[in-house]
């Protein structure tokens, strides 16, 4: 994204030199002025779009996350009444899964916000492993003996 925005400042700066090269300089100025303020605007419609999307993935993903915490504590409500062995081990499967949805949890916080050029993979790569970690602990409820 910000290789974008230094193209798009690039090019408005190259068009201006142009076009000051070859028409009277105060209609250049002109002309080179609407060309920064246009880009300038660009940039600031590019940033507040991501500053949107990012809060709009941070809510839906906060959505997921508790909806996994959801899941497990209804799980760990339902097996209270078993037998200890198997409390046991779904009592462990549980704590592995809330260490991952936790673990989650600080690599969203831990995302930098200035790092524009990253969020496209990172969400893709975030998204793809809340679905894998959302998947897991679903079919660990439905199906606990697996």
């Amino acid at each position: 994204m910000k290789n974008v925005i230094q193209s798009i400042f690039a090019s408005a700066m190259l068009m201006g030199t142009l076009l000051t090269s070859c028409s009277p300089s105060s209609k250049n100025v002109e002309n080179a002025d609407s060309k920064v303020t246009l880009a300038a605007q660009e940039i600031e419609a590019e940033k507040k779009a991501y500053k949107e999307d990012l809060e709009t993935f941070r809510t839906k993903t906060q959505d997921l996350f508790e909806n996994n915490e959801k899941v497990m504590d209804d799980f760990s409500l339902r097996i209270a009444n078993q037998k200890a062995a198997v409390k046991l081990k779904h009592e462990q499967n549980i704590a592995e899964l809330q260490a991952k949805n936790a673990a989650m949890k600080e690599k969203l916080a831990d995302f930098d916000e200035n790092n524009h050029d990253q969020w496209d993979t990172f969400k893709k790569e975030f998204s793809n492993d809340m679905e894998q970690l959302g998947e897991a602990i679903r079919a660990f409820s439905e199906n606990p003996s697996k």
